[in-house]
């Protein structure tokens, strides 16, 4: 009889460590998942005080620039020295670099449609993902900066299971957001085929 409590006592002590053990395991893996989350959207806010600070820069840079070349043109008009004029033509050449670059850019930040190609292949990812994927409604790729922004309207059995139909165009939304070139992908799921994006 009392080997047989010992037996248990031990057997409960035990499971009582190993579940200590699970619960801290579980607790790494929640902080590893929310230092990874931390750090990426800290990531995030970086790039984008960057970005806002470069748009600001290049602002003043441009205004500058007109500025000073005014400035050396009336000074070289009036002391018909080289260096002025050379210094004017370097001038020149500054703005017209930096409005070639405002001309690339600009259609990237409102929003330029992609690539057929690159069309292409997020609508092969997307077929491919699931057989429970039927069709495809719309599908949006627009520039989101220097990434693309993926609108994807997927048609599915009207008879499967919310649970089912969530499960798919999550993991499908994943998979399209690991794309290097994908900076944000949304997938709205439909039951039937109309092409109306607001249904």
């Amino acid at each position: 009889m009392k080997i047989l409590c010992c037996n248990r006592a031990k057997v409960g002590v035990r499971k009582f460590y190993e579940k200590q053990n699970d619960l801290v395991e579980a607790w790494k893996e929640d902080e590893k998942v929310l230092t990874t989350t931390v750090d990426h959207a800290a990531q995030a806010e970086k790039d984008q005080r960057v970005k806002v600070w470069d748009t600001r820069l290049a602002t003043i840079t441009i205004i500058l620039n007109v500025f000073l070349i005014a400035a050396k043109t009336t000074a070289a008009i009036l002391s018909d020295s080289l260096s002025v004029v050379a210094s004017v033509v370097d001038s020149g050449f500054i703005i017209i670099t930096w409005l070639m670059t405002v001309r690339e850019q600009i259609p990237l930040l409102i929003g330029k449609t992609a690539d057929p190609q690159l069309i292409n292949r997020i609508v092969n990812v997307a077929i491919s993902h699931d057989d429970r994927i039927k069709h495809l409604d719309t599908v949006y790729v627009y520039h989101f900066g220097a990434n693309f922004l993926v609108e994807l309207h997927v048609v599915m059995d009207r008879e499967i299971s919310l649970c089912d139909a969530h499960d798919v165009s999550e993991t499908l939304q994943n998979k399209l957001e690991q794309l290097s070139f994908v900076e944000r992908a949304f997938v709205h799921c439909d039951y039937q085929f109309d092409g109306d994006e607001h249904v």
